[in-house]
């Protein structure tokens, strides 16, 4: 059920070895079917490019149709199941509002309609990232790369490769929704700088004594720079596994 707890401690490395051996599974064929194209640069000079794109052979196509499927049918999915867990955020909302007048609203009632945000957010960026190199191989036949000009070939190479914003947008999702994530990542870079510039304040190089009480200021920050950076560890995991 889409509504239910998934993973859990126990189970997750089993879902983590069974998501990478079904990656690695279906991107074994890349290693034939994705050509290295040679360009010949000035200077006597050639480059080579890993193109989005196969060698024609029938298995490239009958390969590249399967993984057409398979995002259609993946987005599809996708799109029932966060019906489902639509219709049950707006139910929740409607209770949420009426316990705000008795203020008796569960903490991890909050949690988890953060959390089922970022996961609605997270996968429709996935999806979006990938449409534009969808509709590319559905056109592959349409659109010419020798009849384009240097700004339209730019464009097309821009989107064939528009699925890596897939890889990069996670950090930025959790940053929009959760305050508590974005002060903890601004504090992990501002703690070494605050525990530099209290050294530096005391006026004691490394090997020289002390007092008591800037050691235990320093120990101190010692220990919440540690505490930053355990809990944000913490935090990013559960996220993950949930």
């Amino acid at each position: 059920m889409p509504l239910k707890s998934q993973i859990n401690i126990l189970n997750v490395r089993y879902w983590i070895i069974g998501g990478f051996a079904l990656a690695v599974f279906l991107d074994t064929p890349q290693f034939i079917l994705q050509p290295i194209d040679e360009v010949e640069l000035p200077y006597n000079l050639t480059g080579h490019v890993c193109a989005v794109s196969f060698k024609n052979s029938s298995f490239a196509e009958i390969y590249n149709g399967f993984l057409t499927f398979l995002f259609g049918f993946y987005a599809f999915v996708l799109f029932i199941l966060y019906i489902c867990i639509g219709r049950k955020m707006y139910l929740q909302h409607k209770i949420k509002k009426n316990a705000i007048a008795t203020k008796s609203i569960p903490r991890e009632d909050d949690i988890s309609s953060k959390i089922t945000k970022i996961a609605i957010t997270v996968s429709a960026v996935f999806a979006m990232s990938y449409i534009p190199l969808f509709v590319l191989k559905l056109l592959v036949d349409v659109i010419k790369p020798e009849e384009l000009n240097a700004v339209q070939f730019s464009i097309l190479k821009i989107l064939e490769r528009s699925y890596a914003i897939n890889h990069v947008a996670n950090p930025f999702i959790y940053a929009f929704y959760d305050q508590r994530f974005r002060r903890q990542f601004g504090t992990f870079f501002v703690a070494p700088w605050r525990l530099k510039q209290i050294e530096s304040s005391t006026g004691y190089a490394d090997g020289e004594s002390r007092t008591p009480s800037v050691e235990k200021t320093l120990e101190s920050s010692l220990n919440t720079y540690a505490m930053i950076k355990t809990d944000l560890s913490k935090s990013v995991d559960r996220d993950n596994v949930k």
